[in-house]
């Protein structure tokens, strides 16, 4: 393990109780930077001093810090492609992250934790009324059914995603994606005359139709469905046909549709 110990300030004049003690504390993190080639993990903090004087104690990297063991040149050569240890400072301090404490690190998990769920709540209905699900209903199925541990390297949206499959999987709920409300335009009616039947087929509900210069349809599917029709017009109207999305997701509300 290599470390990189910094402080604010390298002045030995007389400091204030409160920059003493914030310079203890930074003493003590260590930040980690991944995709190391050795089994090093690197330590650093990042600072907002642009002069690296000011912030190094001493220009040295350590493999640990308590014992005095410097780190070799060899690994630093390896690792960062020099091992001139100014520099190899300079790139920690630029490219590190600064450690969060464990109560910062609960605070992240929950935010996600309640950010998927309100994915889930604007993109999932309740199959059997159409109605979207209380949130406080999903985040209870994540919690004590599903046991939906959080990952904070992964997004909202894939993870959401995810619980979505679970949840039908396990049968938490009675959930299903919301439909997607879609408006297609076919500029020519015997290509429309020729795929409608495929387009009814992949739909839901064909929810209104107009004919004039184009034909064209407002319907209701499964976003599941989406890439389908969309390759099926482009393909049979030779890209001059197209498939909008009007709503990604309608939720019934009694007689109120809701995005």
């Amino acid at each position: 393990m290599l470390q990189l110990y910094v402080i604010k300030t390298k002045n030995k004049g007389h400091c204030t109780k409160k920059q003493h003690d914030e310079n203890e504390t930074l003493k003590k993190i260590l930040t980690g930077l991944g995709k190391m080639k050795t089994d090093l993990k690197l330590h650093a903090i990042k600072t907002k001093e642009k002069s690296i004087d000011e912030v190094l104690q001493i220009e040295r990297v350590f493999t640990n810090v308590s014992k005095g063991q410097v780190a070799a040149k060899s690994d630093l050569e390896a690792v960062f492609g020099t091992d001139n240890e100014k520099e190899v400072c300079r790139i920690i301090l630029e490219t590190g992250q600064l450690q969060v404490s464990g109560k910062e690190r609960t605070q992240q998990l929950e935010s996600k934790f309640h950010e998927i769920a309100t994915i889930i709540c604007d993109k999932c209905v309740n199959e059997e009324t159409q109605r979207p699900f209380p949130l406080d209903v999903i985040e209870t199925a994540m919690r004590d059914e599903l046991h939906f541990s959080v990952n904070l390297n992964k997004s909202s949206k894939s993870q959401a995603l995810q619980v979505i499959k679970e949840m039908q999987g396990a049968k938490v709920l009675p959930i299903q994606r919301g439909h997607m409300r879609l408006k297609i335009t076919i500029p020519d009616k015997k290509i429309s005359s020729k795929i409608k039947p495929e387009i009814a087929r992949l739909c839901i509900a064909v929810e209104k139709e107009t004919f004039g210069a184009a034909h064209v349809m407002t319907v209701l599917m499964d976003p599941g469905h989406f890439r389908e029709l969309n390759d099926l017009v482009a393909k049979n109207t030779k890209g001059k046909g197209s498939v909008e999305v009007v709503e990604l997701a309608v939720q019934q509300l009694g007689d109120t549709e809701l995005i």
